[in-house]
């Protein structure tokens, strides 16, 4: 039986990258400017601040301990919530909203696909949509580890340097497979290494087109 193509949300926006991508940055000028300039955009990220979302973050500051297996299903289970929960952004599209949110499924492959099994990975994501546009910012591990240096943070799960070099690299991989499967998917590869007013600009012009 072939595969069930997967649908595309209108309206729905995602930002991804590895740690120190630039990521966060990005969705806060976003932020920022649809309230200046009223535009119907809801801005957040994955995990969610719902309770699977808030348990998982425990996991990533290392203030709990699980499983690879644990932490890909709960990451699918805040995903399926995020989408599909009664304030959902489902519903919010319908109600002509736009979101942007800061990772989504892509993440997953490339994160928990270096414990567990790619196909393991991407089935978990079978039933997820496809986002209206994809906005990567690609950064070398270097330049990511040192914008990662000057947070000052606690080094969470995944920013052990060895693992960002995968990290990169599975990123890259999801963008070969979802082109096969589904070519109408419109990846934007941005240099996140270009100056973050440049990089706002493209991606707010695609955000409101």
């Amino acid at each position: 039986m072939a595969e069930k193509k997967r649908e595309i949300w209108k309206g729905f926006f995602v930002l991804e990258g590895m740690d120190g991508s630039g990521t966060t940055t990005q969705l806060e000028l976003c932020r920022t400017r649809a309230q200046q300039e009223n535009l119907a955009l809801d801005c957040e990220a994955e995990p969610t601040t719902g309770a699977i979302g808030t348990l998982l973050r425990r996991f990533l500051r290392r203030e709990l301990e699980g499983s690879a297996q644990t932490l890909a299903w709960l990451f699918a289970a805040d995903r399926q919530e995020h989408l599909f929960a009664r304030s959902g952004i489902q519903h919010r599209l319908t109600e002509g909203r736009k979101i942007l949110t800061d990772r989504y499924w892509f993440s997953s492959m490339a994160y928990q696909s270096l414990d567990l099994s790619w196909d393991q990975v991407w089935a978990l994501q079978a039933t997820f949509p496809l986002p209206e546009a994809i906005f990567f910012l690609d950064v070398d591990t270097q330049t990511a580890a040192e914008r990662r240096d000057q947070r000052a943070l606690a080094e969470e799960l995944f920013e052990k340097a060895p693992l960002q070099e995968r990290i990169r690299s599975g990123y890259h991989l999801v963008w070969e497979q979802l082109q096969r499967e589904s070519p109408d998917s419109e990846i934007i590869i941005i240099d996140g290494r270009k100056p973050k007013p440049e990089i706002h600009s493209e991606i707010w012009e695609r955000l409101c087109r």
